[in-house]
């Protein structure tokens, strides 16, 4: 028996402050020595929009959505493949490289998605531990803009897409989107200056670990973009990072095709290549640790 259910909540405005997600999804439970004929696995906070669901019986395997394999993007960021080998090298790379500071800020603004995951892990919980459940969660996410007062207007500022893989109560650490005109709001830390965040093409999310229902995300954040990022004009083609709140790293790419990781934190930049750190005072002082 197949029963599929829809809530909806009152239809707020499209310039309404609070931040709206629309979740969707098809999910199997499963309760050992119980058959299963129905369950409302999601439950609707009042400022989602619609959401619904379906739930099998366990007849058969629950089809679990394809994500994207970033395992070889995780190993690139743990072994880069540069060898710098004077000061002066690693100064012109700076010199060739983008801002980080506006960069990391720019790219800590697209964690909006990972707010869309975490409604997702709350309303997905089953209501008894013994059910396993299984299947896709699809969350859609408005995005702000870039100015003070949020508008979260699909048709002015965007929306980033997300399947989510559930598999054994979990959302799977890798995730695939698509970013579609989506406007953020970006702020340089220390100086408090705002700048336009453009994001546009297809995303793959690396949450670091599995994400068990009713926990939220927290940790390092791995996004890979195969589109344009748009930092206040500057256009980036596919870029990535990996970032956190204390620390942002950002894969770049030489000339010559070798890689380095940049990486912003609290006491600097520091250059890794495959034999360790050069930390930078500035763009211009540069030393071997």
């Amino acid at each position: 028996m197949l029963r599929s259910t829809e809530r909806r909540g009152k239809e707020p405005s499209p310039r309404m402050q609070t931040p709206r997600a629309n979740l969707s999804g098809r999910l199997r439970a499963c309760v050992p020595s119980i058959k299963v004929t129905a369950l409302n696995l999601l439950r609707l906070a009042p400022w989602l929009g619609a959401l619904s669901c379906g739930a099998i019986g366990c007849s058969g395997p629950a089809e679990i959505p394809a994500t994207p394999d970033l395992s070889g993007l995780r190993a690139r960021y743990d072994a880069p493949s540069a060898l710098i080998d004077f000061a002066s090298e690693a100064s012109d790379l700076l010199a060739e490289a983008p801002e980080l500071e506006r960069l990391a800020a720019a790219f800590r603004a697209t964690r909006i998605a990972t707010d869309g995951i975490d409604e997702a892990s709350a309303e997905a919980t089953p209501p008894n531990s013994s059910i396993r459940v299984q299947g896709s969660i699809h969350v859609t996410v408005r995005c702000p803009g870039a100015e003070a007062t949020p508008v979260y207007d699909p048709a002015t500022n965007g929306t980033i897409s997300l399947t989510l893989a559930v598999a054994e109560n979990a959302i799977r650490r890798d995730v695939g989107g698509l970013a579609s005109h989506c406007v953020l709001r970006g702020m340089v830390p220390v100086l408090d200056l705002p700048f336009r965040v453009g994001i546009n093409g297809v995303i793959g999310l690396d949450l670091g670990r599995d994400l068990s229902f009713r926990n939220r995300w927290a940790g390092k954040l791995l996004l890979s973009l195969e589109g344009v990022f748009d930092v206040e004009g500057l256009e980036m083609t596919n870029p990535t990072a990996r970032f956190d709140d204390g620390q942002f790293e950002h894969l770049f790419q030489r000339r010559d095709g070798s890689t380095v990781i940049l990486s912003l934190s609290r006491d600097g930049i520091r250059i890794r290549d495959r034999d360790g750190f050069w930390f930078c005072s500035d763009r211009q002082s540069c030393a071997r640790e």
